[in-house]
This record gives C-alpha cells, sequence and structure tokens, in this order.
C-alpha cells in the first residue's frame, strides 16, 4: 500500500507540530541535519508500525516535501481567488482537510505560499485585521494541539514507567514464588529421605535385635544340654 492511512498521516502531522523547524525545512546546519534524519528515521518506524503505507526516513521525508509542495500551491491558488474576489473562494478550487489546515498552520497559515504580506496592505484595511485573526487562530490552533500532544506524551511516557514498574514488581513476585516453591521442594525431599532414613535404621535395629535374641536363645539351649 503507497498512500499513507488516516492514522498515519494523523500520527506525521502530530510530529510536524513537535517539530515545526523540520517541517519548514530551516535546520540547515550539519548537526541540525544530522538530527533531521534521525527524527525522520525514528518516527518512520512509528508511521510503518501503524500499517498502510512503508517507508525509510527519507521516503517519509519526500513524502513531506511532495505534500508541502501540493499545500502551497493550493494556498497559491486561495491567494489569488481572495484576491480576485476581494476575500471570498471560488467554489472549483481544491478543499483543504482538516489535517491540511493543520499542516498549513504549521508552515505560518494560508498566506505562506501566497508572497503576500501584511505590511503590503494598510494597517487599516479590513482584510489586514481578517488574515491577522486568521493568522493568530491558526497559531493559536496549533499551539493549543502542540500543548496537547506534550501532555498526551508526558502522561504516556509515565505509564509506560508505571508499566514498567509494574512488570518488575511482578517478574520479582514470580521469582519470589519459584524460589519459595523450589525450597518447598527441597524440604519435602529432605524430609523424605529423612523417612526413609528412619525406617532403615527401625529396620536395623529389629534385625540387629532378632540376632541378639536369636543368640540368646542358643545359648540357653546350650546351657540346657549340658
Amino acid at each position: 500500500m503507497s498512500r499513507p492511512t488516516s492514522q498515519q498521516l494523523e500520527a506525521l502531522v502530530e510530529f510536524l507540530e513537535l517539530n515545526s523547524g523540520i517541517a519548514k525545512g530551516l535546520l540547515r546546519t550539519a548537526h541540525a541535519k544530522h538530527d533531521t534524519k534521525r527524527k525522520w528515521d525514528d518516527i518512520s518506524i512509528n508511521l510503518n508500525a501503524l500499517g498502510g503505507a512503508q517507508k525509510t526516513g527519507k521516503g517519509w521525508a519526500k513524502y513531506w516535501a511532495d505534500k508541502k509542495c501540493a499545500l502551497k500551491k493550493t494556498c497559491a491558488q486561495h491567494a489569488q481567488s481572495m484576491r480576485r474576489t476581494g476575500g471570498g473562494v471560488a467554489d472549483d478550487l481544491p478543499t483543504l482537510s482538516p489535517l491540511d489546515q493543520r499542516l498549513i498552520a504549521i508552515m505560518g497559515g494560508v498566506h505562506f505560499a501566497s508572497g503576500d504580506s501584511y505590511l503590503a496592505v494598510s494597517p487599516f484595511h479590513p482584510r489586514l485585521v481578517f488574515k491577522f485573526k486568521i493568522h493568530v487562530n491558526e497559531q493559536g490552533s496549533s499551539q493549543h494541539r502542540v500543548q496537547n500532544q506534550r501532555q498526551r506524551t508526558s502522561t504516556q511516557s509515565r505509564l509506560n514507567q508505571d508499566r514498567e514498574l509494574f512488570a518488575a514488581i511482578e517478574q520479582q513476585r514470580v521469582e519470589a514464588e519459584t524460589v519459595t516453591a523450589r525450597a518447598l521442594t527441597d524440604i519435602a525431599q529432605n524430609i523424605a529421605n529423612f523417612n526413609n532414613s528412619l525406617e532403615s535404621m527401625t529396620a536395623a535395629f529389629r534385625e540387629g535385635a532378632q540376632t541378639i535374641a536369636n543368640a540368646l536363645n542358643n545359648i540357653a539351649t546350650a546351657i540346657q544340654n549340658k
């Protein structure tokens, strides 16, 4: 399957929201490039584990680069439509899914590809106010999602730690029960061996007593015969 599933796309968007520098391609130093490659390799493992498209870290990075180009083109079309219609959007333009909108918010809003500058419009122009509200809302929404993701990550980390602790405790309990069972088995075996020894000693005593009794009888018979 070459197309990512909705789960893979959701996970990819969350990764990019937490790594906006990678999403925007702003990390250019050698160390940053190495760290970026490592993060793509790491997220590729998580994405591939969700099923659907199976890609290397480089493959997922290319998928995002292609997706970003497509979004840039769509945003440019929307921006041109808004300029022609005075703020409206033509009906024949491609629609943006909620995930697309989140990705666009990471890149700075729907105008990241239009070449528009907020300063190019009069500061009192109503379109500037409208654009500014969109920009702020998108940034706020993105930050809120990032905060929620960080909270979920923190909660998941604590749950993982608790599970590891419980697993360690359970392992220690099983080991303790195993040691106890072995000790009880050894004790039972020792008791059985002791009983066997007692029975052997009893048999020996009986045999010895019988031998002595026979010897005494023989002596008594010899005396009587004299």
